[in-house]
């Protein structure tokens, strides 16, 4: 069986996180929980067990020294909230960012930042709570992408031809 861990924003992990306990985070943690950590990005991934032969996508050293790998190939779900009550999920399969839209438009958007740089993610690619923790259940069952948002590659969003120019 494989083994999730949920990466919360400040590096904390939590080995086989339940539905449950990542609703709970996403219903009432406060929008500081997601802003630690430098980026405020929390993520589920699929550990390599030691006697496992998949090659590693990438450890992360603990505080106390332990090191983590996670497998290659593996999805992810990465979970951002840039403003308050809005959720921005990143779907990845290690061949391109898939990100809910909701087909408005990509024109309006919020400054974040991800791995230290300024990241405008488009209001459109937000969802509400309820969105996310149906996303982060379905994830935890599957390792799919859940039918309760729509779906689109990052590559894929339309974009104004100006979005660079805010950076």
């Amino acid at each position: 069986m494989e083994r999730l861990i949920y990466e919360a924003p400040d590096g904390d992990l939590i080995i086989q996180p339940t539905p449950e306990q990542l609703a709970a985070i996403i219903r009432h943690a406060g929008h500081e929980y997601w802003q630690r950590g430098g980026d405020g990005e929390a993520a589920i991934r699929v550990a390599k067990r030691h006697d496992d032969g998949r090659n590693v996508s990438h450890a992360v050293i603990l505080r106390d020294g332990t090191k983590v790998e996670y497998a290659a190939g593996q999805p992810e779900l990465w979970i951002k909230q840039p403003e308050p009550e809005r959720f921005f999920l990143t779907w990845d399969c290690h061949q391109g960012p898939i990100v809910p839209y909701d087909g408005s438009g990509c024109e309006a958007f919020v400054m974040d930042e991800r791995g230290g740089n300024p990241f405008k993610i488009p209001r459109a690619c937000l969802v509400a709570p309820a969105e996310a923790v149906e996303t982060v259940r379905e994830f935890l069952q599957s390792r799919g992408r859940s039918k309760v948002v729509r779906w689109l590659s990052w590559y894929e969003l339309p974009l104004p031809a100006d979005w660079d120019d805010y950076l």
